[in-house]
């Protein structure tokens, strides 16, 4: 999440609910402002994902991000689509039990200054009750995601904020249900 003090608060009407993520700090926040703000749950599988922040290029500071929250997968073939809640943010595809993605590109505004970032993803993933996909990069084999994202800063017009780097988190996750 980027912190809404450093990086601004991000654009989109889909940024309802923001105050439940004003205390986060990581190049996150655009993304994880997209919340649920409908009703009723939305179509695909569905993960409770714990996302731990483990670097961070951009800032002086140790990373500090750690938050759970709901991914909802749309896969259709080999295509997949991420979503938190009814927003999609990244596309990617899906080879077996692995899962690879990206998100667009996003810009915030901070101070007067335009940010503009990325997320790069990859995923082990368990669908359904299925099991058999070893999570190697985990410590914890109970778990049905082990994943890897990185926000990486595209551009900005920020002196304090460098092209190219990035904050690294990762996920871990229960697969929870299909909605269908």
């Amino acid at each position: 999440m980027l912190d809404p003090a450093i990086y601004g608060y991000g654009r989109g009407d889909a940024m309802c609910r923001m105050g439940v993520w004003m205390r986060l700090y990581t190049p996150l926040a655009g993304l994880l402002f997209l919340v649920a703000c409908a009703e009723g749950e939305e179509p695909g599988h569905y993960w409770s994902i714990t996302a731990v922040g483990i670097a961070d290029e951009c800032t002086s500071g140790e990373p500090k991000f750690q938050e759970k929250f709901d991914y909802r997968v749309m896969i259709e073939g080999n295509n997949l689509e991420l979503a938190i809640g009814p927003d999609v943010f990244a596309t990617g595809s899906a080879e077996g039990c692995n899962f690879n993605y990206e998100s667009v590109i996003w810009a915030d505004d901070r101070d007067g200054h335009e940010i503009r970032w990325q997320i790069l993803g990859g995923a082990t993933a368990n669908v359904g009750d299925g099991a058999g996909c070893p999570m190697v990069a985990c410590e914890d084999d109970s778990v049905d995601w082990c994943g890897i994202e990185y926000f990486t800063v595209i551009s900005s017009e920020d002196p304090d904020v460098q092209p190219g780097c990035s904050y690294d988190l990762q996920l871990t996750g229960k697969y929870l249900k299909e909605v269908k």
